[in-house]
C-alpha cells in the first residue's frame, strides 16, 4: 500500500491490519482509526493529529517526530514506541500503555495521561506543562530536564523516577505515592504534596521538608539532603 493512497482527512480506516507498513509522512488528519493495528510501523514525521486512535496497537511503532495534537489515543498500546519529539499538545492517552516508549522532548502540554502505564519511559525533557496524569504509573521512568510546571499528579505512583533539573513548579503531588525519586536541583516551588507519602528521595532539604509537612506529606524513611534550585521567578 502506497502512502499516497492513504493521505487523507476524515478517512475511516478502523480496524485496519498496516502492521509494519512504512508510511513516513502520511497525512491522516481527523482520520478513524481506531483499534488499528500499526505495530512496527514506520509513520516518521506523520500527521495524525486530532485523529481517533483509541485502542490502536502501536507496539514499537515509530512516531518519530509526528504530529499527533489532539489526537485521542485513549486506551492505546504503545509499549516501546518510538516517540521522541512527538506533538501531543492536547492529545487524550488516558489509561494508555507507554511502558518503555521513548518519549525525549516530546511535547505534552495539557496532555490528558491518566491512569497511563509509564514504566521505563524515558521523557527526558519532554514539555508535560499543565499535563493530567492523575493515577499513572511511574516506575523507573526518566524526566530529567522535564518541564512539569502545573501538571498534577495527584494518586499517581512515582518510583525509582529520575526528575533531576526537572521544572515542577506548581505540580501538585496529592495523595501521591514518591519512592527513590532523584529530585537533585529540580525547581520545587510551589508544588503540593498533600497527604503523599515520601520516602528515599534525593534532593529534599529540611526547610523544604518542614514545608511539605505542613501540607500533610507523610515522610515515612529518609530523604537524602540535596541541593534543590528553588527560584523566585516564574
Amino acid at each position: 500500500m502506497q502512502n499516497s493512497s492513504l493521505n487523507a482527512t476524515f478517512i475511516d480506516l478502523s480496524e485496519t491490519n498496516l502492521w509494519g507498513k512504512k508510511l513516513i509522512g502520511i497525512r491522516l488528519r481527523r482520520a478513524n482509526l481506531q483499534n488499528i493495528n500499526l505495530a512496527c510501523a514506520d509513520l516518521t514525521a506523520a500527521d495524525l493529529s486530532e485523529t481517533n486512535l483509541k485502542y490502536a496497537n502501536l507496539i514499537e511503532t515509530n512516531l518519530l517526530r509526528v504530529n499527533l495534537s489532539g489526537a485521542d489515543l485513549s486506551h492505546s498500546d504503545a509499549i516501546a514506541a518510538n516517540m521522541q519529539g512527538a506533538d501531543l499538545i492536547g492529545a487524550k492517552l488516558k489509561e494508555s500503555d507507554l511502558s518503555d516508549a521513548q518519549l525525549q522532548d516530546a511535547e505534552a502540554i495539557g496532555a490528558n495521561l491518566q491512569g497511563a502505564n509509564l514504566e521505563g519511559a524515558n521523557l527526558s525533557h519532554a514539555d508535560l506543562s499543565g499535563a493530567d496524569l492523575k493515577n499513572s504509573w511511574l516506575t523507573s521512568v526518566n524526566l530529567e530536564g522535564a518541564i512539569l510546571k502545573g501538571a498534577d499528579l495527584s494518586n499517581a505512583i512515582l518510583t525509582d523516577v529520575n526528575l533531576k533539573n526537572a521544572d515542577l513548579r506548581g505540580a501538585k503531588f496529592t495523595n501521591s505515592i514518591i519512592v527513590n525519586v532523584d529530585l537533585r536541583a529540580a525547581n520545587l516551588r510551589g508544588i503540593l504534596l498533600e497527604n503523599a507519602d515520601l520516602s528515599n528521595n534525593w534532593g529534599i532539604s529540611e526547610m523544604m521538608k518542614c514545608e511539605f509537612e505542613k501540607q500533610g506529606a507523610r515522610f515515612i524513611a529518609g530523604n537524602i539532603d540535596e541541593e534543590i534550585l528553588i527560584t523566585n521567578s516564574f
